[in-house]
C-alpha cells in the first residue's frame, strides 16, 4: 500500500518541519509519497524543506515504514486549492490525503492505523480517524473524539453547517475515489474540502473510525479562522437548506447549549429523526 500525502505550504515556516516530521515519523508495511507545494513562500519555507531533502538523501534522516519520497514543487499556484490539486496530479499512491503546513499527524502511529483499516475493508474507498487540536505552539487545546457521518446528511452538506465538522485532516480515501470528482474548483479560498465531502458523498460513505490519526493548529491568522469567507463559500456549493438541515441545527442547538444526559438526547433524535439510527 501507498500512501500519497499533499502538503500545501505557503509562509510556514515556523511550523512546516513539525508536519514534515510528522510524516516520516509514521511506521509500518507501507510506502509514503510526500509532495509538498509551495504556492510562492517569501519567509523561509523553501529553506527548511530542501534542507530535509537533503538530510533524507545523505541518510541522515532514516524513514520507518517501507519507502519514503520527498518532492517538492515550488511554483505559484492559485490559492490553497490549485496547490492540493498541483500535488494529486503527481501523486502515484493508493491512498490519498491532505495535511496543512502547520498540521502534524499523530506520531509513529496514524497511518498504521488507516493502512490496516483498508486492507481489511477492500470495498472501503473514504475513511476518517479522530482528530485533535492544537496552539500556535503545539499544545493540545483538547483531544479529538469519535464522530459519525450521516450519509444522507453528508450528500446534503449538513456537516461543518449545521453540525459538526468532517475534519479534512484526518480523512483517507483512495485515489480512484478522486479522480471521479478532482479538481476542487479553485475559485473557492476556504470551503474546497466542504464542497469535496460532498462530491465524495454521491460516490462512496465515509467510514468514521476510533483511531487518533492528527492534530490541527488553531492559530488567529490562518484561512480557516475566517468563518465568514467559509459561510459564504458554503451558501455558493449549497445554497438551498431543506427540512432536515433545519431539524439537525434545532437538535444540535439544543443538544450542544444544554448538553442533556444521553438518554434525553437519543429521545430527542427519534423524535426529530424517526427513520434514523441514532449512533452518537
Amino acid at each position: 500500500m501507498k500512501f500519497s500525502i499533499i502538503t500545501p505550504a505557503y509562509n510556514m515556516e515556523r511550523w512546516i518541519a513539525e508536519t514534515i516530521e510528522s510524516v516520516i515519523s509514521q511506521e509500518g508495511d507501507f510506502e509514503i509519497e510526500y509532495i509538498i507545494v509551495d504556492g510562492g513562500s517569501s519567509d523561509k519555507t523553501s529553506e527548511i524543506i530542501r534542507d530535509f531533502q537533503s538530510r533524507l538523501d545523505r541518510g541522515d534522516i532514516r524513514a520507518r515504514c517501507r519507502s519514503f519520497s520527498l518532492k517538492y514543487i515550488q511554483q505559484k499556484t492559485k490559492g490553497m486549492y490549485g496547490a492540493i490539486n498541483e500535488g494529486f496530479t503527481v501523486a502515484t499512491g493508493d491512498i490519498y490525503a491532505w495535511i496543512g503546513g502547520d498540521d502534524v499527524y499523530r506520531p509513529h502511529t496514524a497511518l498504521a492505523g488507516i493502512a490496516n483499516w483498508f486492507s481489511k475493508h477492500s470495498d472501503s474507498l473514504w475513511v476518517k480517524g479522530i482528530c485533535g487540536f492544537i496552539d500556535s505552539d503545539g499544545r493540545v487545546i483538547r483531544e479529538g473524539v469519535y464522530k459519525s457521518y450521516n450519509q444522507k446528511w453528508l450528500q446534503k452538506g449538513i456537516y461543518g453547517r449545521e453540525t459538526y465538522f468532517v475534519e479534512q485532516e484526518s480523512t483517507f480515501w483512495c485515489a480512484e475515489l478522486w479522480k471521479k470528482v478532482a479538481p476542487i474548483p479553485v475559485e473557492f479560498r476556504s470551503a474546497g474540502d466542504y464542497w469535496l465531502n460532498i462530491q465524495f458523498a454521491h460516490h462512496a460513505p465515509l467510514e468514521s473510525i476510533k483511531i487518533q490519526t492528527t492534530y490541527f493548529r488553531t492559530r488567529p491568522d490562518q484561512i480557516s479562522a475566517r468563518s465568514d469567507v467559509y459561510r459564504k463559500e458554503q451558501a455558493i456549493i449549497m445554497p438551498n437548506r431543506d427540512w432536515v438541515a433545519v431539524r439537525v441545527r434545532l437538535y444540535s442547538i439544543v443538544t450542544n447549549t444544554v448538553r442533556p444526559p444521553r438518554w434525553i438526547c437519543v429521545i430527542l433524535f427519534r423524535a426529530l429523526f424517526p427513520f434514523e439510527q441514532y449512533n452518537f
